[in-house]
């Protein structure tokens, strides 16, 4: 009798197991070391925060969401060694990228192959959503970034020569493309073109350059742990030509520049009186946990669990499939970045530009750029 209880008891515990509902599993990988260790530390606590305040009011489609994290180093073949992983395991439903244009390219082909639902919430080169239909984009295209700020130093800014300054991989490239299509159309030259490595921190020769183009506005794209090097370089060489960039929108590039990044222009940044009601507490919790988070990378990085969870509850499925079509036809979404309007048939964001202005040490507000897009 008590062999047979036992074996009850054994068969209930299974049957309790099994018909409790699953978690819903989400992949992401993210640079946790390497150069951009910090970026992507910074997305890891800011998705973990926007996953624990879904859990806290009940979880996707009555199951509790869990989160895979993977470190690919911000490198290529790193990327594809996860992607192959999350695909084999077949047991995440979708996949956010919260790392470069490198990485996320390279991965991104394997996730379409599979039909995962992939969503490059940093990257900006343009080839990562043209791999297929069910990779989506989270931020602004960098063409999209490059372009637009061509327009606004035409417009608002009201200059016209201008000297560049990029980063030598796919960001800097996509914002030197965009630069350049739109332009011309708006009576904008360039003066000077500039590029430099990822492992460059001394720029006397670009420096030299920027002297003697002497410009009414330097663009500069890149990250923040150049950013910082280059303004502080510039301004100490005396030249007080404005400075507009994109991808210095970190707290850690006000640090290394110092008085130097004040009044430099940052495009596509919310700034620390982002106008999400939200907005205080993530500030505050992802503060809590890591001082010298980027703030950028956090925002984004939340954002995209934004779309992947509006799109799980509209699909009201955890089919890989509805879950693409609710992605697609996502409109009007308020996110911790501001507000997706809608997606376009190439399943890029349509979304007001923020430009932001250092101020006093932080990020303030400065308006909006008109936006401007590529050609189809």
């Amino acid at each position: 009798m008590m062999r047979r209880i036992v074996f009850l008891t054994a068969m209930l515990s299974a049957c309790a197991v099994t018909s409790a509902p699953a978690d819903i599993i989400i992949g992401m990988h993210a640079p946790l070391t390497g150069f951009a260790a910090v970026d992507g530390k910074s997305a890891r606590i800011a998705t973990e925060i926007a996953i624990g305040k879904i859990n806290a009011a009940g979880g996707l489609l009555g199951q509790k969401v869990q989160l895979q994290v993977f470190d690919d180093q911000g490198q290529g073949a790193q990327a594809v060694t996860i992607a192959n992983k999350i695909v084999s395991d077949n047991a995440a439903i979708l996949v956010i990228a919260d790392s470069y244009s490198e990485p996320t390219r390279a991965a991104a082909s394997i996730f379409q192959a599979a039909k995962m639902p992939y969503i490059s919430a940093v990257a900006s080169h343009p080839d990562i959503t043209k791999v297929g239909n069910y990779v989506f984009r989270g931020s602004q295209l960098g063409e999209v970034q490059g372009g637009s700020t061509a327009v606004h130093i035409a417009k608002a800014l009201k200059k016209s020569k201008v000297s560049i300054v990029t980063v030598d991989n796919d960001y800097g490239s996509s914002l030197l493309n965009g630069f350049k299509a739109a332009m011309g159309a708006q009576g904008v030259t360039l003066v000077g073109e500039y590029s430099f490595t990822m492992a460059e921190r001394q720029f006397g020769s670009v420096v030299a350059g920027l002297r003697r183009d002497n410009a009414d506005v330097i663009y500069i794209g890149g990250y923040w742990f150049q950013g910082g090097p280059l303004v502080s370089q510039i301004r100490a060489a005396g030249i007080t030509t404005p400075i507009i960039s994109s991808g210095l929108a970190a707290q850690q590039f006000i640090k290394i520049a110092g008085p130097a990044a004040e009044g430099v222009m940052i495009v596509d940044a919310t700034g620390d009186d982002n106008a999400n009601p939200e907005y205080p507490a993530f500030r505050a919790a992802l503060r809590a946990q890591e001082a010298e988070a980027n703030v950028f990378f956090s925002e984004i990085a939340h954002t995209a669990v934004d779309i992947a969870a509006n799109a799980i509850r509209r699909a009201g499925s955890t089919d890989r499939e509805k879950i693409r079509d609710a992605l697609a036809s996502t409109k009007d979404l308020r996110t911790m970045y501001g507000t997706l309007a809608s997606y376009t048939s190439g399943r890029e964001i349509i979304q007001r530009m923020p430009l932001s202005i250092v101020k006093d040490g932080k990020f303030a507000a400065s308006g909006e750029m008109e936006i401007w897009l590529p050609a189809p």
